[in-house]
Formats: C-alpha cells, structure tokens, sequence
C-alpha cells in the first residue's frame, strides 16, 4: 500500500517474473509472459469447469502495473471467442497507485467497475462468484506469523526429551487448524498466515469447479526464508504448508514449478547484468537516441535492435548466457512455484 511510483517499484525495488518478461521472448514461444500464461491456464485440466461452461469470471490479485492483466486479456478473449466463452475480468488490489496504472494501461479493455480495492487476505464481493483467481507473485507480501518452540521441560534437556516440545508464538494456531508438518521443523519459523487467510477467502468466492492458481518464489518442503527489498520485507512460501491449508479447506491441489507450467525455456540466451549494469549501457545508449527497458533481452532481440550501434560505436562490455544460468534481469525462474487448487464440483 506503500507504493509511490508502479514503474520504478519493479524495475528497481521489486523485479517480477512478469515484469522481467512483459514483453515478447523466445524462452516463452514468442509470447509474453502474460499471454503464456493464460494458454497453460485455460485448460480443462487446470479449470475443470471449462469444459462446459460458456462464460468465465477471473478474478486476479495483485494486478501490478497492468501488464499481467493486458497481456492475459488479450491471449484469453482469442482462446474464449474459439469456444465460444464469455470472458469477464476483474482485479483487486491494495495499492492506489497501482491501481491507477491498471487503470490507465486497460482503459479501453476493464470497466470502471471490474476493480476492487480491498485487502486480499480479507476480501470480501458477495455479489461475485469466480471461475478463475489468479495470484501471480503476490502472496510473498502477505503477513506471516512466528512460531517457536516452547521449552516445555525448561533448560533440562532429559525433561524435553520426556516432554515433547510443543509449538508456541502468534503461527502456532495454523499447525493445529491445518495438521501443518513441523518435520525438521527450525526452533523457529514463519508460516504463511496472509496466504492461509487468502486462500479460504478464495474458497468462499470459487465457484465448484473453478481453480485458484498461486504462483511465487518458494519450494515444496523448506520453511520461509525473508527477503529485503529496498522499501519492504517479504518471505518465500513453504509450499507444502499452502497445499495443505487449500486441501483442508477442501480443494484438490496440483503443484509445479512455475517452468514447467509455462513450458519455459531457460537454454534462451539472454543479456548479462541487472539493474546497474541496464543503468550503465542506458547510459551509453542514450546518448544515441535508445535505451534498453528493464527487462530480460534474448540475445537475438539485442542484436535485431542494437547491433547497428554496437558496431558503429564499437560498444563493450556486455555479454549473454543461458537463462539457466541466473545472470540475467530479475528473479530466477527456477526459485518459483505453482499451486492449482480446483474446487470440487457439486
């Protein structure tokens, strides 16, 4: 809620997967990531109630600048108008000055009346029921709570050991709510209480066989580890801890790594460097009348757009690797997760 500026909030403090490829990229099949996404969502497997249904409601949280939101859009309503669907999309965020970028970027795509500005892990549209929520990289925002062992037999460690430790701390109530694994749990940890609160939220709001797709940084078994960006904390996600919570509210649950959801090719190669190093090639190119987004460059897209200047002002200092190699803009794709969660249907 405390965002100043949408642009400059993801090319410099908080680089997104979806920011880092909003636009066209060989790793996605020439698509944006946006666009790639909505082709692995729409799916019967993934929404098992596309299979006979002729409209869709889609909620997506955390709309970031509005680009997830163009790009999905446009991929979707070609996929919906192939099979015949009504297609009908909302967002909801806590950021006013994201949602004016939302605003502006699908002025001609939203109504004025598909937004909502309400906290996610509180949410609350009764007159809306959705298909489809979508929370891509938002989840990591959400407030998280501290549990800690409780030395039950005090300093004695025989009276431990004959007195099995129990959990304590303001996260302790989720273990029971949930049947949550403390397998080589830490004697300290943080369990993801915004998401479990969001997550039943979605649940309330799903229609039976509809999904809710949440995609982060994160993996199946290791607990939450923080993370400091320059105007805020955030943690990963303990994504067995989430399968959990979703299964005993009563979804089915699927998860995937985010690269294999999106069929991601990560051999692509792509320019070397973050956030500095764009300032300093900007800093040259621009001089000249161009300048490189924030963004991940394949190399063929580098050389279609710059390759005459390199050559004219015999340019160096930049290079390319596989995106496997992690050398690139913005987060490693490897480190991301998602979960599928479908509501049974009645």
């Amino acid at each position: 809620s405390g965002i100043a500026d949408a642009q400059w909030e993801f090319d410099q403090i908080e680089p997104t997967v979806n920011h880092s490829f909003r636009f066209p990229n060989e790793a996605l099949g020439g698509f944006d990531y946006g666009s790639r996404f909505a082709i692995s969502a729409l799916r019967p497997d993934v929404v098992p109630l596309l299979s006979h249904s002729d409209q869709l409601e889609i909620l997506e949280v955390g709309g970031g600048t509005g680009t997830f939101a163009r790009s999905f859009l446009g991929q979707s309503q070609s996929l919906a108008e192939l099979r015949g669907i009504d297609l009908n999309y909302h967002i909801l965020d806590l950021s006013p000055t994201l949602m004016e970028s939302q605003r502006r970027l699908l002025m001609q795509m939203l109504p004025a009346d598909r937004y909502f500005h309400q906290d996610a892990t509180k949410f609350s549209i009764p007159s809306h029921r959705f298909d489809l929520i979508i929370a891509n990289e938002v989840i990591a925002d959400f407030p998280m709570a501290l549990v800690r062992r409780s030395d039950g037999g005090g300093s004695d460690r025989k009276a431990i050991a004959d007195n099995p430790p129990e959990w304590e701390g303001p996260g302790a109530h989720y273990l029971e709510k949930y049947g949550l694994a403390t397998d080589n749990a830490p004697d300290s940890f943080w369990v993801s209480a915004g998401a479990f609160d969001f997550i039943e939220r979605c649940f309330e709001h799903l229609a039976p066989g509809g999904a809710v797709l949440v995609s982060e940084y994160g993996a199946a078994h290791q607990y939450p580890i923080q993370a400091y960006q320059l105007n805020h904390e955030e943690f990963s996600v303990h994504f067995g801890h989430l399968a959990t919570c979703a299964t005993s509210v009563g979804f089915n649950c699927r998860l995937l790594s985010l690269k294999e959801f999106l069929d991601f090719d990560d051999s692509v190669l792509v320019l070397n460097g973050r956030e500095e190093h764009f300032l300093t090639l900007n800093y040259v190119l621009k001089k000249h009348g161009m300048s490189l987004p924030y963004a991940v460059i394949s190399k063929k897209e580098f050389e279609n757009r710059f390759q005459t200047i390199v050559e004219r002002i015999d340019l160096k200092g930049f290079s390319f690797s596989p995106i496997s190699s992690g050398y690139h803009f913005g987060p490693k794709i490897d480190d991301f997760m998602i979960l599928i969660m479908t509501k049974p249907q009645d």
